[in-house]
C-alpha cells in the first residue's frame, strides 16, 4: 500500500511543485492563474515565459523538475530506473489530460489581493478499481510462485507489483473520462518581498480536484497533510 501511495502522491506533488511568481504594475490575475497552472501541469511555458519574466529554458527546467521529483519517490519504491522512465512518462500524459479553467476573478479580503475561481472536471476512469485489479493479479501471482516452488526476491516482488500496478494505469490512459464540474477558489496575494504567489494549501486543493483518485484518495490527503506540518 505505500508503494501505491507513493505513486500517487508523486502526481499531486508535481502540481505544488512551480512556485507561482509575478510583479508588475499591469499585473493579470487570471492570466497570472491559467498560466502558472499551464506550466506546472502540462508543460505549456509561452503564458507564464511572459508574466515572470524567466526564460522558457527556465522555465522548462521548472517542469522538469516537477518530472523528476516525480522519479525521485518512485526511485525510494526501488523500482528499476526503466520503470521509474515509464511512470515517469505516465504521470506527464495524466496531468496533460487534465481539464480546469480560470473563471471568474475578484478583489480579495487583504488589500491588493485577488480571489480566482478555477472550474476543474476532474479526470475519472484511472484510479477507479486499481485495488481489486491489482488484488486479481496478485492471486494469479501467488498460485504461479506456489506452483513453480521459486521464491521471488524482495526487489523482484517490488518490480513485479510496480509492472502490474503501471500496466493497469496506462491501459486507462486513452480512454479516460470526466467529472462533473467543481470550482475552487484560491487566493493571490503579495509575499513580504513583493511577489504574487498562491499558498500551497489552495495549490493543494486545486491537485486533490485535478483527478479523481478512486480508493487512493484518502492516501493523497493524508500525504498532502504531511507535507504541511
Amino acid at each position: 500500500m505505500k508503494k501505491i501511495k507513493g505513486i500517487t502522491m508523486a502526481v499531486l506533488a508535481g502540481v505544488l511543485a512551480v512556485l507561482l511568481t509575478a510583479c508588475g504594475s499591469s499585473f493579470d490575475a487570471g492570466k497570472y492563474m491559467q498560466a502558472g497552472l499551464d506550466a506546472a501541469i502540462r508543460g505549456e511555458f509561452t503564458d507564464y515565459v511572459e508574466i515572470t519574466g524567466i526564460t522558457e529554458e527556465e522555465a522548462e527546467q521548472e517542469y522538469n523538475e516537477i518530472l523528476d521529483s516525480f522519479t525521485e519517490q518512485m526511485n525510494e519504491l526501488g523500482l528499476s530506473d526503466e520503470l521509474n522512465e515509464k511512470y515517469r512518462t505516465f504521470f506527464a500524459d495524466l496531468l496533460k489530460k487534465t481539464k480546469y479553467e480560470v473563471k471568474d476573478i475578484r478583489s480579495g479580503e487583504e488589500k491588493g489581493s485577488y480571489d480566482v475561481d478555477i472550474e476543474i472536471q476532474p479526470v475519472t476512469g484511472v484510479f477507479d478499481g486499481l485495488m481489486d485489479e491489482l488484488n486479481d493479479v496478485v492471486d494469479e501471482y501467488i498460485e504461479e510462485i506456489l506452483g513453480s516452488g521459486e521464491i521471488p526476491t524482495e526487489e523482484e516482488l517490488t518490480e513485479w507489483a510496480g509492472e502490474q500496478v503501471y500496466a493497469i494505469l496506462s491501459a486507462k490512459l486513452d480512454d479516460v473520462s470526466y467529472g462533473d464540474a467543481e470550482t475552487v477558489t484560491v487566493t493571490i496575494a503579495k509575499d513580504d518581498s513583493g511577489e504574487y504567489t498562491v499558498s500551497d494549501d489552495d495549490l493543494g486543493a486545486v491537485a486533490l480536484k485535478l483527478i479523481d483518485l478512486g480508493d487512493l484518495k484518502e492516501y493523497a490527503e493524508d500525504a498532502l497533510e504531511d507535507a504541511a506540518e
